[in-house]
């Protein structure tokens, strides 16, 4: 795999109760130009409240519930910089069933929904800032055995111009694993409106990915 200097690497790992209640915990890595922001934003996020934060970070995507913050001290520099969260959500998907749920979101950056929800100017004439790198979601659900998952999205795989974004679904037994990876590569520092016209296709592959849902069955 190539190795890019600035990246967001989030690991989630998360339970599913026959309920629909959510219990998980996830580690992002940040490097490169990102490490930087993220730096900062722990420092400022530690004079605010935690449960404030927290309810914010849900609420991004109408989810709720309560979780913990942690990091090293973002002012210390020379070591990787980890933030990891525990969190516990109120129901997400209605069980027994039939039902279906998408992938929750839970207390993480969340950055490739940002990229998915951030709408490219219809016409644009000037050159303009943007970024470069590797944002990659390593995320596992064990979902409750008396649940009965009948359909699990199969992926996506798309490449336009700098762009590169592919995901995979995988469910073995009660265990799904879904993987989304997206590259951004430019020999430049600053994009030009044909960038934004070759991020469409992807952005569009993208959203629909981030709308897969699985579905479950009655229960018997």
């Amino acid at each position: 795999r190539v190795l890019f200097r600035s990246f967001v690497e989030t690991q989630v790992r998360m339970r599913v109760n026959g309920q629909g209640r959510v219990s998980g915990s996830a580690t992002w890595h940040v490097g490169g130009v990102f490490e930087g922001e993220s730096r900062s934003a722990r420092q400022r996020a530690l004079s605010d409240s935690e449960e404030e934060t927290v309810n914010a970070t849900l609420a991004r995507y109408d989810e709720s519930g309560t979780g913990q913050i942690s990091s090293g001290d973002p002012l210390v520099h020379g070591e990787p910089w980890l933030v990891q969260t525990d969190f516990d959500l109120e129901s997400v998907v209605d069980l027994p069933g039939p039902s279906a749920m998408r992938v929750p979101v839970g207390v993480t950056r969340a950055d490739l929904r940002a990229f998915a929800n951030w709408k490219p100017l219809v016409e644009r004439r000037n050159p303009f800032a943007c970024s470069a790198g590797r944002w990659r979601d390593d995320i596992e659900i064990v979902l409750p055995v008396s649940a009965r998952p009948v359909f699990v999205p199969g992926g996506v795989a798309v490449e336009r111009g700098a762009f590169r974004y592919h995901a995979t679904w995988q469910l073995d037994g009660n265990r799904l694993k879904v993987i989304r990876e997206l590259i951004i590569e430019r020999d430049r520092g600053y994009c030009m409106p044909q960038d934004e016209r070759d991020f469409i296709p992807v952005r569009e592959a993208m959203r629909r990915d981030l709308m897969g849902q699985v579905v479950f069955g009655l229960t018997p």
